[in-house]
C-alpha cells in the first residue's frame, strides 16, 4: 500500500522545530554556564594571591612575632573563606541555569568591607610603591546589599586599579551617598581604559 507523503511532512517539520529550539536552548545554556564559571575562577585568582603572598610572607622571616603571625594568618584565612564563598557560587546549579546569581539583600557594612579588602592587598601595593587609602568615614551607614556580591565587585575593582597602577602611583576608594543610595567610587592614577575599551563597556 503506498503512503501518504503529505501527511507525514506537518508532522516531521513540527519534530524538526522542537528538535532544533531544544538544540538552541542547550546552546545558550552551554554559553551562560562557561561564561559564569570563567568569571568565577578568574575570581578566585584574587584571595589565592593573597594567600600565596602572606604564605610566602611568613616563609621569609626567619623568628617571626606571634603578632605577625597572627595578622598574617588572618589575612589568609580572610582570602580562604573569601574562596569558599566563590566556590559555593559555582556550585549553585540554579544560579547557572537561570544565568544569573541569586542576590540575598542585607545589612552591608561598606567601610568595613572595603577595609578588610584594602588591607588584604596592602602588601602587594607596597611592592609597586603605590599608595592605596579607604577614604569611606567608618560612620559610613550600612547599605541594604548582598555582601559576598559587593566584596566580589569591589575587590575585581581594587585589585585592578592596583595592577594597572603604575610604580608610585595612588588608588582610593571613596563613597558618596546620593538620595537613598551610597556610590562607591574606586580610582587610580593608571592610564585608564583606552577609547576603544571604553566603547565596550
Amino acid at each position: 500500500m503506498k503512503k501518504d507523503a503529505s501527511r507525514l511532512r506537518p508532522a516531521s517539520v513540527g519534530q524538526a522545530q522542537k528538535l532544533e529550539e531544544a538544540n538552541e536552548e542547550l546552546i545558550d545554556l552551554n554559553h551562560r554556564k562557561n561564561e559564569f564559571l570563567n568569571i568565577a575562577a578568574h575570581d578566585l585568582k584574587n584571595p589565592l594571591s593573597i594567600i600565596c603572598g602572606y604564605a610566602d610572607l611568613l616563609r621569609e622571616v626567619d623568628e617571626p612575632t606571634a603578632g605577625e603571625i597572627h595578622i598574617q594568618a588572618g589575612e589568609i584565612l580572610r582570602s580562604g573563606n573569601h574562596m569558599l564563598d566563590l566556590i559555593r557560587n559555582i556550585f549553585d546549579v540554579r544560579a547557572i541555569e537561570d544565568g544569573q546569581r541569586n542576590l540575598n539583600r542585607e545589612q552591608c557594612p561598606i567601610h568595613e568591607i572595603v577595609e578588610d579588602i584594602v588591607s588584604g592587598y596592602r602588601k602587594f601595593a607596597f611592592q609597586k610603591q603605590i599608595q592605596i587609602f579607604n577614604e569611606i568615614p567608618s560612620s559610613s551607614p550600612d547599605a541594604r546589599a548582598d555582601p559576598g556580591a559587593t566584596r566580589q565587585i569591589l575587590d575585581n575593582l581594587i585589585s585592578n586599579a592596583i595592577k594597572y597602577t603604575p610604580h608610585g602611583g595612588s588608588v582610593r576608594v571613596s563613597s558618596m551617598n546620593f538620595r537613598n543610595e551610597i556610590r562607591i567610587s574606586v580610582s587610580d592614577t593608571g592610564p585608564g581604559l583606552s577609547e576603544e575599551d571604553q566603547k565596550k563597556l
